[in-house]
């Protein structure tokens, strides 16, 4: 379930988690008896994601992260590397406004930041469209990351935006939004079937798929 059916369907449900009441947002509705219970899987499966994706990744998810954006994903993110014991999360918005309602309501651990915040980050997400083909740019100056830092862009068509490239030839480790995308949904596919999920499986079906849309990038 995506964007904005994520919000909407919270009136129809008989149940949410305690982690998709914070983040207001749904998107795994699990059929339990006769009720409907909302999860949020976003959390989980970027924490998933970065787990598996080496030392230094996982040891930068301890560290200063800072989040671009303050949107679903943003918030998800947020909260999920907080609860997992991160040194620091700060959460970034062209709007301070926005960043600090969104600090506010994801509660201990996540402050509002500002720009100049990823020049001390170990972990830079963007949960920003910038980078995806109608949004084209830069989320923040590359230069500005510390060559030692982790970049996770959560955008994943293209696989690897301007921003990633860049980073990457500063020598910073990368990652797209891929692994995200397949890890919440299995935590999804568990939740349904009460099932081990083919994790691999589908990380190689979501890479075959997204090169399969010439529109995605490589």
């Amino acid at each position: 379930m995506t964007m904005p059916h994520k919000e909407t369907v919270l009136g129809h449900l008989d149940e949410v988690t305690e982690e998709a009441a914070v983040l207001g947002a749904v998107n795994c509705v699990v059929v339990d008896g006769d009720r409907l219970v909302g999860h949020n899987t976003d959390g989980a499966g970027f924490t998933a994601a970065m787990s598996g994706s080496g030392s230094r990744a996982v040891a930068a998810t301890a560290g200063q992260v800072v989040i671009l954006g303050t949107g679903g994903a943003a918030r998800a993110v947020a909260r999920a590397v907080a609860v997992a014991g991160a040194a620091g999360v700060r959460i970034v918005s062209r709007s301070p406004e926005r960043a600090r309602a969104a600090a506010d309501a994801l509660g201990t651990g996540v402050e509002a930041g500002v720009a100049d915040d990823v020049a001390d980050a170990d972990l830079v997400v963007n949960a920003t469209p910038v980078g995806m083909p109608d949004h084209p740019g830069l989320p923040c100056p590359v230069g500005m990351l510390r060559p030692e830092a982790v970049a996770v862009d959560l955008v994943y068509h293209p696989l690897r935006t301007d921003w990633l490239t860049a980073c990457a030839g500063r020598g910073l480790e990368v990652a797209n939004g891929v692994p995200m995308l397949v890890h919440q949904a299995a935590i999804a596919f568990e939740l349904w079937t009460r099932m081990t999920p083919p994790t691999e499986v589908m990380m190689r079906a979501a890479h075959r798929a997204l090169h399969a849309d010439a529109r995605w990038g490589k």
